[in-house]
């Protein structure tokens, strides 16, 4: 009833459960019960046990990287993860479409990209190799360790190895200017250590963020 769902979500909020996830699970449920509402396994009315007006406080994400931020962040991947990171650089591709890839759904007669995705209608398509996809593509081919067809080997845990990477990339960033620096970060003032590391940062960056990248460096190209 509404009074369960109402404590399902103050037990979720208080276990610090971020609420545009409580509302994916809101919709779960929704779902759930209108199914089970259509096999008579539900009596009551679905609208009225739903929270009227949970908001999810969602923002959509806008990170994309830099050129240099992408140099950055491939010299602190493995061969192979570099080369996948560049595919989906130079292409756009999802990260399953990645899994899928191929060396052969790289054209370079066409000077296109054939991309091997299911999740909609439109989604196995072939995206154009503009601008920086030439170099990144090439890096992909040189350093891919696929086997039995495939492009790039399994890379499991994708998410924290990215952040782990970012977060390389900002401690040899401020490590350089460092050894450049005439004063030590040991005897800088702690705001000052601070604002060091704030000018420094790598922010973390997910696969969808990499797909990002590629349509924003589209864009910047004068590609639709």
């Amino acid at each position: 009833d509404a009074k369960a769902v109402d404590q399902y979500i103050d037990t979720r909020l208080e276990e610090g459960v971020v609420r545009h996830t409580i509302q994916k699970e809101l919709v779960a449920l929704r779902g759930t019960l209108k199914v089970a509402k259509r096999r008579g396994d539900f009596k009551p009315d679905v609208g009225a046990v739903m929270p009227d007006g949970f908001s999810a406080g969602y923002k959509p994400r806008v990170r994309f990287l830099s050129g240099d931020e992408a140099q950055r962040l491939l010299a602190e991947l493995t061969p192979d993860r570099a080369a996948r990171v560049a595919f989906i650089l130079a292409t756009g591709a999802r990260w399953s479409e990645s899994d899928r890839a191929r060396r052969r759904d790289i054209d370079w007669r066409l000077n296109i990209v054939h991309l091997r995705g299911t999740k909609t209608e439109a989604a196995a398509r072939a995206v154009p190799i503009v601008g920086a996809s030439f170099d990144l593509l090439k890096h992909a081919e040189r350093y891919a360790e696929g086997s039995d067809g495939l492009l790039f080997r399994p890379w499991g845990n994708c998410r924290r190895d990215l952040n782990e990477a970012c977060s390389r990339a900002a401690a040899a960033a401020l490590s350089a200017h460092l050894e450049a620096a005439t004063q030590t970060f040991e005897h800088m003032s702690e705001t000052e250590q601070q604002a060091l590391r704030a000018a420094f940062a790598f922010p973390s960056v997910s696969p969808n963020d990499l797909r990002r990248t590629y349509a924003t460096w589209l864009r910047q190209h004068g590609t639709e």
